[in-house]
C-alpha cells in the first residue's frame, strides 16, 4: 500500500480527535515542564522552574498534552492523570493522532 492509503484512517482519527475539540483559552506555558526543570525546596514545595526557552502563548492543555505525547512515561501519565485528572485526555489523544501523521517531518 502507498503511504497515502495507509495514512487515510489516521487522518480521519486525527481530524475527529483534534480538530473537533472545543475552544481553549490561550495561556503562557513553560513548554518543557520536566522533572529536571523543577526545583523543590527542603520543605517539599516548588521554589523554582528553569529552562524557559520553549515557553509560549499556547492552548491551556499544551503542557500536559505535549509532555504526555513526547514523554509517554510515568511523568506524562502523572501530569495527565493525577495533576489534571484527565481533563485534557481528548487533547492528549488528539495530539497523538496528529503526531502519527506529522512525526516524520518533525525530526
Amino acid at each position: 500500500l502507498s503511504r497515502t492509503r495507509q495514512s487515510e484512517p489516521d487522518l480521519a482519527a486525527a481530524i475527529e480527535a483534534f480538530f473537533a475539540l472545543p475552544p481553549h483559552a490561550i495561556v503562557f506555558t513553560h513548554g518543557d515542564l520536566q522533572k529536571h526543570n523543577i526545583m523543590v525546596g527542603d520543605d517539599g514545595h516548588i521554589c523554582g522552574i528553569f529552562d524557559w526557552e520553549a515557553a509560549a502563548w499556547l492552548p491551556e492543555y499544551w503542557e500536559v498534552s505535549i509532555v504526555a505525547l513526547l514523554h509517554g512515561n510515568r511523568w506524562g501519565a502523572f501530569l495527565n492523570e493525577t495533576v489534571t485528572s484527565k481533563v485534557y485526555d481528548a487533547e492528549v489523544q488528539g495530539n497523538r493522532a496528529m503526531y502519527c501523521l506529522l512525526g516524520d517531518s518533525l525530526q
